[in-house]
């Protein structure tokens, strides 16, 4: 870059000063194809046409849904009771004897043991699920004592890359 002087009688300076200087100017901005902030390298479900599954994300880029329900009556039979869950995908669900007034499942404790076997499914696909629950040891020796029982047990559904969400469901086991 170079810069002439003038002065108040419009005489032009005849050598000019001379700089040089380079700008330095950023590179383009990460990519981020579905506008939610996040960077596509960081993002577990960017919206990106045509790429198949990342991280457990569907196509389209939505986390997958993590919502499941109850699929009819429980089955009852001898120290078993089915249930039937409906599942909008793969994934993992579990069931567990239920802790009052805790959000974990049931371990055994010194006081009251857990009278359920707890339960794990890996789930292929979307559809239905059946989760068989029976009786732990201590379990066993209250049937034998009384007919049935009842007990609270916390199912919990995980898909596949997305978050777990639990239900809580009171079921009965019968001899």
């Amino acid at each position: 870059m170079q810069v002439r002087a003038r002065d108040q009688a419009g005489n032009t300076d005849a050598s000019p000063a001379s700089r040089s200087f380079t700008v330095d100017l950023p590179g383009p901005p990460p990519a981020d194809a579905d506008g939610d902030g996040v960077t596509d390298s960081a993002d577990r479900c960017p919206l990106t046409a045509g790429v198949p599954e990342r991280s457990g994300c569907p196509a389209g880029g939505q986390p997958p849904s993590n919502v499941f329900s109850f699929a009819g009556k429980a089955l009852l039979k001898k120290a078993l009771t089915v249930l039937t869950l409906s599942v909008p995908g793969p994934g993992l669900v579990t069931a567990a004897q239920a802790v009052p007034g805790a959000s974990r499942v049931a371990r055994a404790s010194k006081r009251k043991p857990a009278l359920l076997k707890p339960v794990r499914v890996v789930v292929g696909q979307a559809g239905k699920v059946k989760l068989k629950l029976r009786p732990s040891k201590a379990g066993k020796k209250r049937l034998r004592s009384k007919r049935s029982f009842s007990v609270k047990v916390r199912i919990t559904y995980t898909p596949t890359g997305g978050k777990p969400r639990s239900k809580v469901k009171l079921v009965k086991i019968r001899r």
